[in-house]
């Protein structure tokens, strides 16, 4: 994301982190996934980028047992004090929060067994440069793994059930679609490519042995139209809900989307949709 201000990002996930990613099972289920991808084993140290509100650093945690260790870092004040206060509460010596740049992280050389990301490793700045750092911070052996969206080569082009960036924008200020996505299209150009062939290279380039991508899915399951549009809200999706600069218009485009959501789950108790997502995973 070369060039992009990311306070706006962090400040977003620092406001988020009381409700981040409630309501609907998402984040955690793709965190499990990511875990047994990477093959995290007892005794292992592992680095969690992005760490967020502990989805992959608390079941890094169980796998490594009280003869490893896991350290998440996350730029958001906000989330590295919640997830903080939660390794204290659950009474885990072998966790430890930081709050620090995951494009740079600040541990000597060979220091980790793994470096996990889940959602968080595609959105870093100059991410071919990032790999690089993380291939010094991995001992020989090491796994670098991290998940991506599923589809596409831009975030964008992402879409979890009905909520879709791109048409978002259109339906939502129809008179006003040419500036938004002109905005949209801006953003996206600051992205690093998550197409699989770009970031594979890179991987390469940084040094790592035979790179691969596996294409994943996650169901996610809301009880309601209403609970689906919410989660939304509590998450990064929440950076293309304030593209619609007008707010009483985001509010009613988003009540119009949990009605769509509950008239086409009918009578059923609850809804749900497959997301795509991919899962890269690289040795030092």
């Amino acid at each position: 994301m070369t060039g992009v201000d990311q306070s706006a990002f962090i400040d977003l996930f620092s406001a988020n982190a009381g409700t981040y990613d409630t309501g609907v099972e998402f984040f955690k289920p793709l965190a499990a996934k990511l875990v047994g991808h990477a093959g995290v084993r007892p005794g292992q140290r592992v680095l969690d980028v992005g760490c967020g509100r502990g989805a992959v650093l608390f079941q890094a945690a169980e796998r490594v047992g009280s003869s490893g260790s896991v350290i998440g870092i996350d730029l958001a004040e906000g989330m590295v004090e919640a997830t903080a206060n939660e390794v204290h509460e659950r009474g885990l010596g072998n966790v430890t929060v930081n709050r620090m740049d995951g494009a740079d992280p600040d541990y000597p050389a060979g220091s980790f067994d793994q470096i996990l990301g889940s959602m968080s490793i595609i959105f870093i700045p100059e991410l071919a440069d990032a790999f690089g750092r993380y291939h010094a911070l991995l001992r020989n052996g090491g796994t670098l793994a991290f998940t991506a969206p599923g589809v596409g080569s831009s975030p964008l082009e992402w879409r979890i059930g009905p909520f879709d960036m791109q048409t978002m924008i259109t339906e939502a200020m129809p008179e006003r679609s040419a500036e938004l996505q002109a905005g949209l299209d801006e953003v996206a150009a600051k992205f690093t490519s998550l197409h699989p062939d770009s970031l594979l290279g890179d991987l390469r380039t940084a040094g790592f042995t035979d790179p691969l991508a596996r294409t994943d899915s996650i169901t996610v399951t809301a009880a309601s139209g209403k609970s689906f549009v919410d989660w939304t809200f509590s998450h990064g999706m929440r950076t293309f809900w304030d593209m619609i600069p007008d707010e009483k218009r985001r509010a009613e485009y988003a009540a119009e989307l949990a009605a769509r959501i509950d008239a086409d789950r009918g009578e059923a108790d609850s809804v749900s949709y497959e997301v795509q997502t991919r899962v890269f995973l690289a040795t030092k």
